[in-house]
C-alpha cells in the first residue's frame, strides 16, 4: 500500500521559498509556514512505513490549478515507483479545504 500525507511545517521567517498558508489539522485552520507532501510504502504485515519521497508544496499553484491538482501530479509522477514497491492501493491521510 502507498500512503500520502501532506504535512504542515511551522516556520518563522520571510525569505524561505515556498512560504504560504497551509492547512494544519491540529489547529483546525490554515497557518503560515511550509508544507511537505510525503509518500511512503506501507508494509501492513510488519506495520512499517518506508519513506519514498518528500516534496515541498508550492505556496502558489499555477492559474487554474489547486493544491489537490498539485497532489495528483505528484502521485502520477511517482506512480511508476509504486509498482516496484508492490503498491496497488493509495491511502490518503489529509483534510482538504476546497
Amino acid at each position: 500500500m502507498i500512503a500520502f500525507d501532506p504535512s504542515y511545517v511551522r516556520k518563522a521567517g520571510k525569505h524561505t521559498p515556498g512560504f504560504g498558508y497551509y492547512w494544519w489539522g491540529v489547529a483546525g485552520a490554515a497557518k503560515w509556514g511550509l508544507e511537505i507532501a510525503g509518500i511512503a510504502a506501507v508494509d501492513l504485515n510488519t506495520r512499517t512505513a518506508y519513506h519514498l519521497e518528500a516534496v515541498q508544496s508550492p505556496a502558489h499553484t499555477p492559474a487554474g490549478d489547486t493544491r489537490v491538482t498539485h497532489y495528483a501530479h505528484l502521485l502520477v509522477a511517482a506512480s511508476f515507483d509504486f509498482k516496484r514497491y508492490g503498491g496497488r492501493r493509495i491511502f490518503f491521510k489529509t483534510w482538504l479545504r476546497i
